[in-house]
């Protein structure tokens, strides 16, 4: 299921639209199935804790940390830091990840060995086809990396057998609509 804010304005605007994009080419042209699609998580403190959370309304979040309940799920979290591209006045930048966890055998039931490059190739041609002057700055594998400012204690899961999580960081580029 696509979950997306209503009305994104911003760097949420940007994401809104890659999002449904990255949607749409794994579940339609790759036909991916049981995804659940999240817009940009907050990084939320719970006590000593760090985690990913989505606004689902009335002041309440929900954890978007891999569930296997799905073949896939994904996330967008953005840096707190944002740069206004001065000389060229283009807007501002802003890092970005798209942060993804899946189910390997379920969603390449056909291949026999680990299909975590055959993932990582579609997950990368979805944000391309998503955005084709993309530049991707990083593809990162690895729980231990992945989750790198997160909570990794909250996680049943490692990345090995049939689970898989990959973060692709990118720059996106965005302007405030003047009113």
């Amino acid at each position: 299921m696509l979950i997306q804010k209503s009305n994104p304005v911003g760097i949420d605007y940007v994401i809104s639209q890659l999002q449904k994009k990255v949607y749409d080419f794994l579940t339609v042209k790759k036909g991916f199935t049981k995804y659940d699609s999240y817009e940009r998580a907050y990084v939320n403190s719970k006590g000593t804790s760090e985690i990913p959370e989505v606004y689902v309304g009335k002041n309440e979040y929900k954890e978007v940390l891999f569930n296997d309940k799905f073949n896939i799920t994904s996330f967008f979290v953005v840096d707190d830091k944002r740069n206004y591209d001065k000389e060229n006045a283009k807007g501002f930048i802003q890092n970005v990840s798209l942060i993804f966890q899946c189910n390997l055998k379920n969603l390449y039931p056909s291949i026999t060995h680990r299909a975590d490059e055959e993932f990582n190739k579609d997950a990368f041609n979805a944000l391309k086809y998503a955005y084709s002057g993309i530049d991707i700055n990083e593809m990162i594998t690895g729980i231990e990396n992945v989750y790198s400012d997160f909570d990794k204690t909250r996680l049943e899961y490692v990345d090995m057998s049939s689970f898989h999580v990959l973060k692709l960081n990118f720059d996106l580029t965005y302007k405030y609509c003047k009113i």
